[in-house]
């Protein structure tokens, strides 16, 4: 779907589903909206989980990237990042250096100087590294081509970044990473930003289309009709709320 397809489907479903609460909805509002409802797809897809019980249809039992094929970046798309700092036989890979905006991790393979085929890397969580780094079945082995991985802050920005461990076993000379790009924000293109103090009078925002697979435009408008859905269930909640406060304080 193109974006004004998608707008106009959104905005005919919550009419039909919520007839009794519907107040018409702004550009601005749907292109909220579809966002929230895109940045849930990819989490659900990407994790295996529907945390938020959407109802769609079928269960979310595993990953599927097939979901989200558009969003999957790697080689030869995405170059080998090189080494950004190397401190105690830690080398630094910046995420901000990726091609694409980061959103997920996927899986990476390491080249290093001392073979040709590259090292698979397993990421670990920060509680576990100290356990891990020591223990003879999970440390980085040139031996068992393993190394040791952590996604954590950038030594030098707000950013993130993988730090690869090798015990001084090995020198990573460059990483090839499968990722999870961040989704385009998407806008129909008929309003202005919102105004700040640098910028009292900014202009039009650009058209963005969805770039999630097409076959699953639709599934993305039925998740954002419910979370429609729930913001108008709790928008009825609060007035029933707060007219139960006044006939109590009455």
């Amino acid at each position: 779907m193109v974006i004004e397809q998608m707008h106009f489907e959104l905005k005919r479903r919550a009419e039909r589903n919520y007839t009794n609460f519907w107040k018409g909805m702004s550009s601005a509002e749907a292109d909220a909206i579809l966002n929230s409802a895109i940045n849930d797809y990819v989490e659900m897809f990407c994790y295996g989980r529907n945390d938020k019980q959407y109802r769609i249809g079928f269960e979310v039992t595993q990953q599927r990237i097939d979901m989200l094929s558009t969003l999957f970046i790697g080689a030869p798309e995405q170059a080998a990042l090189t080494p950004f700092t190397s401190v105690n036989n830690i080398y630094e890979f910046k995420l901000d250096d990726l091609k694409y905006d980061y959103k997920h991790y996927i899986r990476a393979y390491v080249q290093v100087s001392e073979c040709t085929p590259n090292m698979s890397v397993v990421i670990e969580q920060s509680g576990d590294l100290n356990a891990v780094l020591s223990d003879d079945n999970r440390k980085p082995s040139l031996t068992w081509r393993r190394l040791v991985g952590q996604i954590r802050k950038s030594s030098d920005s707000n950013g993130s970044s993988l730090y690869i461990y090798t015990n001084g076993e090995m020198t990573p000379i460059g990483l090839n990473l499968e990722y999870i790009k961040r989704p385009a924000e998407v806008c129909l293109g008929t309003y202005r930003d919102i105004p700040t103090t640098e910028n009292s009078n900014p202009a039009i925002k650009p058209k963005v289309q969805c770039d999630l697979p097409e076959d699953y435009h639709d599934l993305v408008v039925e998740i954002a009709v419910q979370i429609y859905g729930g913001i108008i269930e709790n928008a009825n909640k609060f007035q029933i709320s707060k007219s139960r406060i006044v006939d109590v304080a009455s």
